[in-house]
């Protein structure tokens, strides 16, 4: 965890940064994120800012580093899990048997 301090962040106190490593899959700024802690959701909401070497960045693919501000969380500690939850949603498609009945598969 970093914190970033500077001009303008004098009152509000510090921003706190988790500094993050994707093992699996892609972190995406838009997907909901779920920060767990020996197994236990600890929070989930929304990632404010993604960040990879200075620069804004929508995803973080697999095997690189990035830093992230959580919206209303900051408790961050060594070997928490985040995780980029992404829903999908799917039509169902309608197959129809040779008596006339209809199934659907999802």
């Amino acid at each position: 965890m970093f914190e970033l301090k500077g001009k303008g962040r004098e009152g509000k106190g510090a921003t706190k940064i988790a500094g993050c490593r994707v093992f699996d899959g892609s972190l995406q700024r838009a997907s909901r994120i779920r920060v767990l802690r020996s197994g236990e959701v600890m929070f989930e909401g929304v990632c404010q800012s993604l960040k990879r070497e200075k620069l804004d960045v929508d995803m973080v693919g697999k095997g690189t580093e990035c830093g992230m501000i959580l919206q209303d969380w900051v408790d961050f500690r060594v070997g928490d899990v985040v995780q980029c939850i992404e829903d999908v949603r799917r039509m169902p498609k309608y197959v129809s048997s040779q008596n006339g009945a209809a199934r659907i598969e999802c």
